[in-house]
């Protein structure tokens, strides 16, 4: 980018070129009165007088393009994409240290580059492998004790799983992403699918 010229330089300048002189006699002259102004300098504020002159418009000023995502950012996004896209993603604060980068960086790149949003999951009934084994081993004792009229006197009660957090990695969140479907599962808070598995080894 040229350096600016002062006022000075360019009354001089203006004022030689009205006497008729060449580009170059001009700067060779400025150099002689102490003045640094290259030929191509004087070329140009002769033309952009020549255009104030005439009335023509200033062209505006050409800016490369603004505000887009670094390559940086384009890497970490990349690597993001993929760390979130299952049941139990990590946290925010985890993927910004592991990366290297803000927290808001990385909000950043689950909505605009991965197109994602975060949604809770449904809490489900929720068995572990040692239950699920146990209720399989004495289901066949319990359906002869229900023989006759005994149904009638049992009570039955609904279960509760106690939840901690960051417990064996399973969040209660999970991400959405548009465009794409996700398995049921992910949107489930439970381990119905280790029931499901312990039935399938039983049979």
């Amino acid at each position: 980018m040229p350096a600016e010229i002062s006022s000075e330089v360019r009354g001089a300048i203006l004022a030689h070129v009205q006497n008729g002189q060449s580009c170059r006699k001009i700067a060779a002259l400025l150099t002689g009165l102490g003045m640094t102004a290259s030929h191509t300098t004087v070329a140009k504020v002769k033309k952009e007088a020549e255009a104030e002159r005439l009335g023509v418009p200033k062209k505006p000023k050409k800016l490369g393009t603004q505000c887009r995502p670094t390559r940086k950012r384009m890497e970490v996004a990349k690597k993001v994409a993929q760390e979130i896209y299952c049941a139990n993603p990590p946290a925010i604060r985890q993927l910004a240290h592991k990366h290297g980068v803000s927290d808001y960086m990385i909000r950043k790149i689950i909505s605009e580059n991965c197109d994602a949003e975060l949604r809770n999951k449904f809490k489900v009934h929720a068995l572990s492998h040692r239950q699920a084994l146990q209720r399989m081993e004495r289901g066949p004792r319990f359906r002869k004790y229900l023989t006759g009229q005994k149904w009638k006197y049992i009570m039955t009660i609904d279960e509760a799983w106690v939840y901690t957090t960051s417990v064996n990695g399973v969040r209660k969140v999970y991400y959405r992403f548009r465009g794409r479907e996700n398995p049921e599962s992910w949107q489930k808070n439970g381990r119905r699918s280790i029931l499901m598995a312990s039935c399938s080894q039983l049979e």
